[in-house]
């Protein structure tokens, strides 16, 4: 079970440690940002068939987001908004399929590093949803958002990049914008029941999105990401998307146009081409699928294709070199 962790400060699980962890870029030191605001809405209902927090207000009577908002202000040092705790109290069961968590609060703090951290304080579950969004003049932002069930964030109009670490979730829904943009999710759930979702959206730039497993605990002992879907779309530019550390019940990747490196995990992954891509896809196993949106096989592209190392596809230029049996989809 995790450390409780204080007002303005963080536990031996931290969010900036296991950000360290997973990446090695620098934030952005903030710029003055004019009539630009980060908006967190917290809350504990939902419903079992929603996916994203949206539809899950809606089926649940307004109580998915049904806790306390905060909103950053602008000024001559960027974001501003003092360290504090947002409240996310039980929710009104509304509606078939619908359940509450617990009741707790949420810890949040702009660290060092000019990112911002959203630290559930307690266990996994006792607070459940996340949603996050930019307004305004849409700068990137570095956020953090640890042992929440769902989190939602919405940075599409963001102009500049964004760093997103969304740690020990059962439902992510990220959406970026222009920039290149980094989406670090990692996986943990309690059960099949409710959805498992992981999607990404991460719109032009040079991407970097990973998927893994996340830190078991009392609350959420299953992380390898087994009851778990995704669907990963990178957009324009040069992405690296690897899904290597989970075992995900099913996803679907599109790296878009650039050159896109693609790395499968254990599960069943089907790979969707794009016109304009140069692919590479790495740990193409046995359960996994090209799909060539409608082209015909070898002709006019290039994708290369491996597993352990060795080459399965060459498509170059229209000449097949290898080709170990699993299936291509034309369609």
């Amino acid at each position: 079970m995790k450390s409780t962790k204080q007002c303005g400060s963080i536990g031996s699980r931290s969010a900036a440690m296991r950000r360290a962890a997973v990446s090695s870029e620098t934030s952005t030191t903030a710029s003055w940002r004019r009539e630009m605001a980060l908006t967190v809405s917290f809350g504990n209902g939902g419903n079992s068939k929603a996916t994203n927090l949206t539809e899950a207000n809606q089926l649940s009577g307004g109580q998915a987001l049904n806790g306390q908002t905060v909103t950053t202000t602008e000024g001559p040092n960027g974001t501003n908004l003092p360290a504090g705790t947002a409240s996310a109290g039980v929710a009104q069961v509304s509606g078939p399929g619908s359940l509450s968590g617990t009741g707790g609060s949420v810890a949040y703090e702009h660290n060092a590093d000019g990112a911002w951290d959203f630290d559930v304080v307690g266990k996994w579950n006792s607070v459940k949803n996340a949603q996050a969004s930019l307004t305004g003049d849409a700068h990137g932002e570095d956020v953090t958002f640890t042992d929440f069930v769902h989190v939602d964030i919405n940075f599409g109009n963001a102009t500049t990049a964004s760093e997103i670490n969304i740690f020990d979730v059962k439902r992510a829904n990220v959406t970026t914008g222009v920039g290149n943009d980094t989406v670090n999710i990692t996986l943990a759930t309690n059960s099949q029941g409710w959805e498992n979702v992981a999607n990404v959206n991460a719109g032009d730039g040079n991407d970097t999105i990973k998927i893994s497993a996340g830190s078991v605990s009392d609350s959420a002992k299953i992380t390898d990401g087994h009851f778990t879907t995704a669907m990963i779309d990178g957009g324009a530019g040069n992405d690296t998307i690897d899904l290597s550390g989970v075992n995900l019940l099913a996803a679907t990747v599109t790296g878009g146009t650039g050159n896109n490196t693609v790395t499968l995990g254990a599960g069943a992954e089907k790979v969707v081409y794009t016109d304009g891509e140069f692919l590479t896809v790495n740990g193409y196993g046995a359960g996994d699928s090209l799909d060539l949106g409608g082209k015909v096989a070898g002709v006019d592209y290039d994708i290369h294709i491996a597993r352990n190392g060795d080459t399965v596809y060459e498509f170059d230029n229209g000449k097949i070199t290898f080709h170990n049996g699993s299936p291509i989809i034309a369609a």
